[in-house]
């Protein structure tokens, strides 16, 4: 992608010399239809809101393809239960980027980027997405093929090299903390992870209250605390299409190396995690246009930027944010979870509210086999 959309802004932060804390995102070239347009249009907002259509297009293709295949019957017996958990990640994974690219937007409005946020972040998102479901569906692949040959077909098996099978694992692995290094000398490998998923989970909580309270996007929200509005959308939404992405990823790994590990789904976690927030970390960073070592000393920097008056003039989001419809529908967590919630007390008609209403077991449009 060009080098001044939301990967380098937001998520790489270049702008402001930032690497994530935690990981990479991954970066993702520009496809020749895009690289044209821009030549022949000088309009790289029109470019980039085509190439992400073609990308939705391609992420719709793979859900259908994951759908269809054999292999995802290994994963839920029933097509019925597999349709509906996909067609409930595809509907919260759209839920939560069309709202962190509008969160992006107002974040970075005062630095005037050359790509609109608003097209950049949805089409780097969208590749993203892509990239996971093309993961998933090249390791159905590989457990199929094994299985084949197994059965005695003359049918030749793929051959996947190290380096492939490296970059798929890549998509659920992390690097883990210091806590729960000292924790494997001490307890099962089961409790440190539970552990490291409950400070990581912690960790993008912490941030969403940072956020809530900033002058610069704490109106975004459109509502009056973290019980309602659109932080509490953006953050159910993550953890919907979160918990159902890792479920699917490692699924797909355990039945292309028929090796189950019980930490796969629990790495995958924090990974997600801890990617979610290295970005919204360098989404402040370029709210408060801070350097590397303002990161470095994160909890002290948001400290000293509390009571400080904004030097900008701002509404807070508020426009942008009264722009975006609420949710309709609030899709399961899709997991018992308790440290799921980004809040933990509710009003008792905000408890209504979060009810998930009852799913229609029809195939939805995207997922029908064409």
């Amino acid at each position: 992608m060009n080098k001044y959309t939301f990967l380098t802004t937001v998520l790489i932060g270049i702008v402001c010399g930032l690497k994530p804390t935690w990981a990479d995102m991954p970066y993702y070239d520009d496809d020749d239809e895009y690289k044209s347009c821009v030549q022949a249009t000088g309009k790289p907002d029109k470019c980039a809101h085509e190439e992400m259509l073609r990308t939705l297009e391609a992420v719709k293709r793979d859900y259908r393809d994951v759908l269809k295949n054999p292999a995802i019957l290994s994963w839920h017996e029933e097509l019925a239960e597999n349709t509906e958990i996909l067609r409930d990640m595809y509907e919260s994974w759209s839920a939560f980027r069309n709202r962190m690219c509008m969160l992006a937007y107002v974040a970075g409005s005062h630095m005037k980027p050359t790509i609109d946020e608003r097209y950049s972040c949805n089409l780097y998102y969208a590749l993203h997405h892509k990239s996971q479901l093309e993961g998933v569906l090249q390791l159905m692949k590989i457990g199929t093929d094994k299985k084949t040959v197994k059965s005695g077909s003359d049918t030749p098996t793929s051959t996947v090299d190290e380096r492939t099978i490296g970059d798929l694992n890549k998509l659920i692995d992390t690097t883990h903390d210091d806590k729960y290094e000292s924790c494997l000398k001490k307890d099962a490998l089961d409790e440190c992870l539970q552990d490291e998923i409950t400070r990581s989970s912690q960790e993008v909580k912490d941030m969403y209250k940072i956020f809530i309270a900033d002058p610069y996007v704490g109106k975004w929200n459109n509502g009056p605390n973290l019980q309602r509005g659109n932080y509490r959308d953006m953050y159910d939404s993550w953890i919907a299409y979160r918990n159902r992405i890792c479920q699917l990823l490692s699924w797909s790994m355990d039945y292309a190396l028929e090796n189950k590990s019980t930490s796969r789904f629990e790495t995958c976690l924090i990974a997600a995690n801890r990617n979610k927030t290295s970005v919204m970390k360098n989404l402040y960073a370029v709210i408060h246009s801070l350097k590397k070592d303002d990161l470095d000393n994160f909890a002290e920097t948001v400290k000293k930027l509390k009571n400080v008056k904004p030097v900008r003039n701002t509404d807070g989001g508020e426009e942008v944010g009264k722009a975006i419809t609420p949710l309709k529908r609030q899709i399961s967590s899709g997991s018992e979870r308790t440290d799921d919630e980004l809040v933990s007390i509710y009003s008792s008609q905000d408890k209504q509210q979060s009810q998930p209403e009852k799913s229609n077991k029809e195939i939805p449009s995207w997922a029908q086999q064409k």
